[in-house]
């Protein structure tokens, strides 16, 4: 009974990081819109890029040009700001979901065992289920970031 109250606490862990991750990417790709936010990045760039170029050849005439863009720029600078406070908060809802799943399944219990080859006993090192959920909550948030195309 215990080992199969063990497999399925891991499966409920695996099932609820894939869901969580899951909407957790859907949510940055719908609301966030990474891809306009990093052509902003990019203009962004190049504009430093363009400064720092004009100040090194000291040319006048376009640093001036370039301190017209200036209020511009400060735009999106707040603008990607935001980005990556909204970006934070919402990669933090799947560690909100697991404290909540914390009250109904104890996460210290042993979700399974690491190779003994690893070890330096040759015993197999026990793997916790807060543990487990980490890696299954980075795996996911890569493998739905990967498979929506939302790359950062």
């Amino acid at each position: 009974m215990v080992g199969k109250m063990q497999l399925l606490n891991t499966m409920i862990v695996t099932v609820i990081s894939a869901a969580s991750s899951f909407v957790t990417v859907l949510t940055i790709k719908i609301i966030l819109h990474p891809e306009k936010l990093r052509e902003k990045s990019a203009i962004l760039k190049a504009f430093r890029m363009q400064r720092e170029a004009a100040q090194r050849l000291k040319d006048h005439k376009l640093l001036k040009k370039l301190d017209k863009q200036k209020l511009y720029m400060s735009q999106l600078e707040k603008e990607l700001s935001s980005f990556q406070w909204k970006m934070m908060i919402l990669n933090m809802l799947p560690f909100f979901v697991f404290t909540i799943l914390s009250y109904f399944i104890p996460l210290g219990e042993t979700a399974g065992y690491l190779s003994a080859s690893i070890s330096r006993d040759g015993s197999p090192i026990p793997l916790s289920l807060a543990v487990w959920c980490s890696i299954c909550l980075f795996f996911f948030m890569l493998l739905f970031r990967k498979i929506l195309g939302v790359v950062l």
